[in-house]
């Protein structure tokens, strides 16, 4: 049985070698490139980063407060907890070797599932982009949901790095989030 493990580095370069059944190491270790990490027209190395989440997506719910004695307690609900472990969970594959630096454009299409008490005529209205998703959640909270789950993942330092923000709301056939992050120079 032939292994191959991945190992991160401090540099942020990923090194690749071959393990076989009996635990050695054989071959030289391979440098790795990020994933989704292209070229640029200028020649300069970029990342863009483009990929699909195969979730219906939520939005970021405000902070719940509650009064315990004489303090007030800001807290999350199990329902945003678990929507944001499941969100990080499908980001966690596509995120970078080290966080992006500079300023970043993010865009962001959030497929909403059709509801199914819509007749066929309104779904055939949905599907063709005819009839837009108007109703909760809105768009810039879909967005905040995004943005916070991968400044957790270190995606990039801060979110006040995003300088360009394209988020839209759609109807599909299944719920997903497709999401576009690209380092601009």
């Amino acid at each position: 049985m032939v292994k191959i493990i991945v190992q991160k580095i401090a540099s942020g370069l990923l090194l690749q070698k071959i393990q076989t059944r009996a635990g050695r190491a054989v071959g030289k270790p391979q440098k790795k490139r990020p994933l989704a990490c292209e070229l640029c027209e200028h020649g300069e190395n970029m990342q863009m980063l483009k990929f699909e989440l195969p979730i219906v997506p939520t939005a970021q719910a405000r902070p719940r407060v509650a009064v315990r004695g004489k303090f007030a307690q800001a807290y999350k609900t199990t329902g945003q907890k678990d929507n944001e472990r499941t969100l990080e969970a499908c980001l966690k594959d596509h995120a970078p070797v080290k966080p992006m630096e500079g300023p970043i454009k993010l865009s962001i299409i959030a497929v909403m599932p059709i509801p199914k008490s819509a007749s066929r005529k309104k779904q055939a209205a949905m599907l063709s982009g005819k009839e837009k998703p108007v109703k909760k959640p809105d768009s810039t909270n879909i967005a905040k949901q995004i943005e916070d789950a991968c400044t957790r993942l270190q995606f990039w330092h801060d979110d006040s790095q995003i300088t360009t923000l394209y988020a839209e709301k759609r109807y599909g056939e299944n719920g997903r989030w497709e999401v576009e992050i690209t380092e601009l120079h």
